[in-house]
C-alpha cells in the first residue's frame, strides 16, 4: 500500500506512516465562569449560552458593538475579488480582544469569472476589552495601510 491513513505517502525507507502531529490547544484558563471545564478543541466554555447571533453588513457602519468573551459575531459585505478588490482588515486597531476568519461565495456558483459574491467576516471575541473591528475594500497592491477619503470603509467599535 502505497498511502497512510491519513493520505500522507509511506515512507521510501521502511514503509512506515510519518506520525500524524497534533497540535496542543492551550486556553488562557482551564475552568469557564460556571466551573464547568472548557472544551480541550477551541476553549470555548459549551455551557454558557451566548446571545443570538447578529449578522452585520455594510448598512450597520459605525455602529458600537457589545460582546462577551467567547461570542462570535458575523460580518458580510460585498466583494467582487475579480476585479481586483477586496475586504482587507485592518489589524492595527483590534487590540488582541477578537480573532478572525473569512470566507468568500460567489453569487452565481458555476458561473466563469466577473461575478461578485459575499465575503463573510467572522469574529471571536477572545479577552475583554475594546477595539475596532476596520476594513476597507481596496486592491491589496495599492492599499498601503492608510485609509484615503475615496476608499470603501467601515469601523465599528468593539467592546467586550
Amino acid at each position: 500500500m502505497d498511502m497512510c491513513p491519513d493520505g500522507s505517502s509511506r515512507s521510501s525507507i521502511d514503509c512506515s506512516c510519518p506520525k500524524i502531529a497534533t497540535a496542543a490547544v492551550i486556553c488562557p484558563m482551564d475552568m469557564c465562569p460556571d466551573g464547568s471545564s472548557r472544551s480541550k478543541i477551541d476553549c470555548s466554555c459549551p455551557k454558557i449560552a451566548t446571545a443570538v447571533a447578529k449578522v452585520y453588513t455594510e448598512a450597520n457602519d459605525g455602529q458600537a458593538i457589545s460582546a462577551n468573551v467567547g461570542d462570535v459575531i458575523t460580518f458580510k459585505f460585498s466583494e467582487n475579488p475579480t476585479t481586483g478588490y477586496t475586504m482587507i482588515v485592518d489589524d492595527s486597531v483590534i487590540n488582541g480582544v477578537f480573532t478572525y476568519t473569512s470566507s468568500y461565495a460567489q453569487d452565481q456558483p458555476g458561473k466563469c469569472c466577473g461575478y461578485g459574491g459575499k465575503k463573510t467576516i467572522t469574529l471571536k471575541a477572545v479577552k475583554k476589552g475594546s477595539g475596532v473591528f476596520r476594513l476597507v475594500n481596496a486592491r491589496s497592491w495599492e492599499y498601503k495601510g492608510v485609509w484615503k477619503d475615496e476608499d470603501s470603509k467601515w469601523s465599528y467599535p468593539i467592546t467586550i
